[in-house]
């Protein structure tokens, strides 16, 4: 060997050694035959350890791997001997004061002529910083999912908490607008339920922020006419425009689907917000809903819907807060108009959570266009099942047999299990006057013994309660029919129908799940209620 090749082989050595100190890692080099392990790098600086301490069987390195990963580390390695795959691994290791260090692993074997392991090289690097910024952002996030929740909890129990006089408010104004009084008197209690719908629409918008943010907002898929949906979803705005001389209009371009397939009720919330501000900010002019195909694919079609008013419109400088939670473009808005600025914030998470988008055109003093754009799927329909003749279908939980029965029933009875004196009085009064005879029970556990002696056709099942709440009572009711039903006729299943101030889908679950058969929120749809009861009774 001549002394060149030996001078530029010290050279390189030197450069390589240099390489490997600088880069702060540790190099290792396993010989699979002699079972030692040779290091180089800067392994004191890292461990405290000089080269020659660390050098030996590699017995000695996993002596040094904390307890905990031990285990882990040696089977990492009986799985790459058997694959042949590269290591990559992460562990604790002990320095030479007897701190742990985060290390990661990686190296790679070479095999010999025969196939077999000869040795493995690879280096160790320092990722405890890493490590640690891990671990605290990993506490952060735990720490923002448990105020998030907390957050939640404490919304869902003050939407309770405000429901129930609202229910109250809006349902005894809504009785009492239904008899004689003088038009004085109409227009005041018109204005006092027309304050108490604001506040309640106030409340759903800040329940469902608070559910798309938590990620309990769910997204559904259906059948729908979308048509039919925007038409509904714009009636009571209409009625609102008129009352201020605007003219709102709708425009479908031809070839919007007939039948889609996505959540119609998220399409008609989006919808109805976006609507309602276009109304309450337009003191004349008019506003024009359009909806036209973005992209048409084979089996999904991108709809694009318009909201064009043309109202106050919005400042350049404050077009970036528009989406934004609690801020509107002008703070005196909230005093002249109403709202918290939550419309368009609720708008834009629910089309982003929809896999949409949605943004806007605007200009000060002449009006403004929302866009929003969904994807929906195209609904296959069978025409062979259009042609089949329906069979009639059950109720949820009430089989058709049992339904025939309860209307043999006259007049019919009903248990309502409510706490608050005034909802009792409210209910009351409404089921009444609907011809319904009503008994009422002041929690679950007396709704339980009022129902062993007497005959009730449905219950009317309210959710917080002292003694029993709602969903125990229904646990218990279910379960006395289901003993009672043992060699008897077990088809007999009185309808329950939870009417709660709660009013998240995941209120709705939890009752479903506990066994009732259907759901009302407080404060109650006089309509929307006596139709369910109906429902299940006639």
């Amino acid at each position: 060997m001549s002394k060149q090749f030996e001078a530029n082989l010290v050279l390189w050595k030197n450069r390589y050694e240099a390489a490997i100190e600088a880069s702060g890692n540790i190099l290792y080099d396993w010989d699979s035959e002699t079972n030692r392990v040779v290091y180089g790098g800067d392994s004191e600086k890292i461990l405290g350890y000089k080269r020659e301490e660390l050098e030996g069987a590699l017995n000695h390195w996993v002596e040094l791997i904390h307890p905990d990963d031990r285990y882990h580390f040696e089977k990492v390695i009986e799985h790459i001997k058997a694959t042949k795959e590269p290591a990559h691994l992460e562990y604790r290791v002990r320095k030479k004061n007897r701190d742990y260090i985060w290390v990661e692993d990686s190296g790679r074997f070479f095999l010999d002529a025969t196939g077999n392991i000869s040795r493995m090289v690879g280096f160790v690097k320092d990722i405890t910083e890493r490590k640690i910024a891990e671990e605290e952002l990993r506490r952060a996030k735990e720490e923002a999912e448990i105020a998030n929740l907390a957050k939640s909890e404490f919304l869902a129990n003050i939407s309770h908490e405000l429901r129930t006089p609202l229910t109250s408010v809006i349902g005894f104004t809504a009785l009492v607008l239904e008899t004689r009084m003088s038009e004085e008197q109409r227009y005041q209690l018109s204005l006092v339920k027309s304050s108490g719908l604001n506040l309640l629409d106030l409340i759903n918008q800040l329940m469902d922020l608070t559910q798309v943010e938590s990620g309990k907002m769910l997204i559904t898929e259906k059948p729908f006419d979308l048509r039919k949906a925007v038409e509904e979803t714009l009636k009571p705005s209409n009625v609102i425009a008129l009352k201020k001389n605007l003219k709102l209009s709708t425009f479908f371009a031809q070839d919007i689907p007939a039948q889609l397939t996505g959540d119609p009720d998220r399409i008609r919330q989006i919808l109805s917000l976006l609507v309602e501000n276009a109304v309450k900010f337009t003191p004349k002019g008019e506003i024009l809903v359009s909806l036209n195909i973005k992209e048409d694919e084979k089996e999904l079609a991108w709809i694009r819907f318009s909201v064009h008013d043309t109202g106050i419109g919005i400042p350049k400088s404050k077009h970036e807060i528009i989406f934004d939670s609690f801020r509107q473009a002008d703070g005196s808005m909230t005093r002249k108009y109403g709202g918290a600025g939550l419309g368009t914030a609720v708008s834009k998470k629910l089309v982003e959570l929809m896999g949409g988008k949605i943004w806007f055109e605007s200009e000060e003093g002449v009006g403004s266009t929302f866009y929003f754009e969904i994807p929906c799927k195209k609904l296959k329909v069978d025409k062979k099942e259009l042609i089949k003749k329906k069979e009639p279908e059950a109720l949820p939980g009430l089989p058709v047999e049992t339904r025939q029965e309860v209307k043999s029933h006259r007049p019919i009875n009903i248990l309502v299990a409510e706490d608050n004196l005034e909802n009792q009085l409210l209910v009351q009064a409404i089921l009444e006057d609907e011809g319904f005879t009503v008994g009422m029970a002041e929690n679950g556990r007396k709704a339980l013994e009022m129902m062993e002696p007497s005959d009730y056709d449905l219950i009317l099942m309210d959710i917080q309660m002292p003694e029993m709440n709602g969903l125990e009572t229904t646990r218990e009711i279910r379960k006395m029919e289901r003993n009672m039903g043992s060699g008897k006729d077990s088809t007999l299943r009185i309808p329950i129908i939870a009417c709660t101030a709660f009013a998240r889908e995941e209120d709705r679950e939890r009752c479903i799940e506990a066994g009732m058969d259907d759901f009302v929120s407080k404060p109650v749809d006089v309509n929307e209620l006596v139709q369910k009861i109906k429902n299940f009774t006639s």
